[in-house]
């Protein structure tokens, strides 16, 4: 039998394209630590390329780049805290 287990990059993926699009995924792909672990240019390319054959209208799933500006920042605030 082979298991195969989905890359960090395909776990973040399948959080921004859910159609239910709820804060609760945004938070969960921050508050998870799962981003310091992705390659995020592999993130990136794999988000342009899967953004081409959704037939969801923007707004009906998360956006990377909204998602990583938060990341940022929680990590600032966490690093400045100390």
């Amino acid at each position: 039998m082979i298991v195969r287990l989905p890359s960090t990059e395909h776990l973040v993926i399948s959080k921004l394209f859910v159609s239910r699009q709820t804060d609760k995924d945004v938070k969960d792909i921050i508050n998870s630590g799962i981003l310091s672990q992705c390659n995020i240019d592999l993130l990136r390319d794999m988000y342009d390329d899967y953004k081409e054959y959704t037939i969801l209208p923007l707004k009906r799933y998360n956006d990377l780049d909204e998602v990583l500006e938060l990341w940022g920042q929680q990590k600032q605030r966490r690093d400045s805290n100390g």
